[in-house]
């Protein structure tokens, strides 16, 4: 369980519009600039590194679930306390 990312307390690396694959109607509307995303690499670093199947992140105030392969997921609640 992680508060933005692995690297950052108040990281964005695990939010909806910021993995692959990338939802890019999302990102247009949120106005992500264009090449701002977490790598397929960096986002199998983190589970390698962490030595886990699943990451559970809070944060981004968009609620998602993600299957990345390998039997990996990405499960975002969006914010603990706010309506999504």
């Amino acid at each position: 369980v992680v508060h933005g990312d692995p690297d950052s307390l108040a990281g964005w690396g695990l939010s909806a519009e910021m993995v692959p694959p990338l939802d890019l109607e999302l990102r247009e509307k949120l106005g992500v600039p264009e090449g701002e995303c977490t790598s397929e690499e960096r986002l199998s670093t983190w589970f390698e590194e962490s030595g886990v199947d699943a990451f559970a992140s809070t944060h981004t105030c968009l609620a998602f679930a993600l299957s990345v392969g390998g039997g990996r997921a990405v499960f975002n609640n969006g914010s603990a306390g706010m309506p999504n």
